[in-house]
């Protein structure tokens, strides 16, 4: 073998241990990183935990909320259906008995008053 082949055989090695630390000192900041950020992800876990609660909370309770204003909602529906049911047979009620009675209660109290006037008038002319 000349020399030359040695030095290039020399090169080829020194750029193979190289490359081998390289891979090496690669490796150890990849694991240095890797520790870091699964810290980092620990952490943020950690820190939003509670605040994963509380949503779950408001959630819950904004369910629980929409279900009672929708029972509410129900209850206002119902209850002013019934109203509008009884004001209609109150309406009815007066239209068909009151009306007429009270007319006719007006028709005799016209017809009293003037009962009355005539009997004020026959006793003016008497006495």
């Amino acid at each position: 073998m000349d020399s030359l082949s040695l030095v290039l055989l020399g090169v080829i090695a020194l750029a193979s241990l190289l490359q081998a630390v390289a891979l090496v000192v690669i490796a150890r900041e990849g694991l240095r990183m890797f520790r870091r950020l699964d810290a980092f992800a620990e952490r943020l876990g950690r820190d939003l935990r509670p605040a994963v609660a509380d949503l779950e909370r408001a959630s819950e309770n904004f369910a629980d909320v929409s279900d009672l204003a929708t029972v509410q909602a129900r209850r206002l529906d119902a209850l002013v259906e019934e109203a509008v049911e009884r004001i209609e047979r109150a309406s009815e009620v007066l239209r068909r008995v009151i009306l007429p009675s009270a007319g006719r209660l007006l028709a005799a109290a016209a017809a009293f008053r003037g009962i009355r006037r005539g009997l004020l008038i026959l006793r003016r002319r008497r006495g």
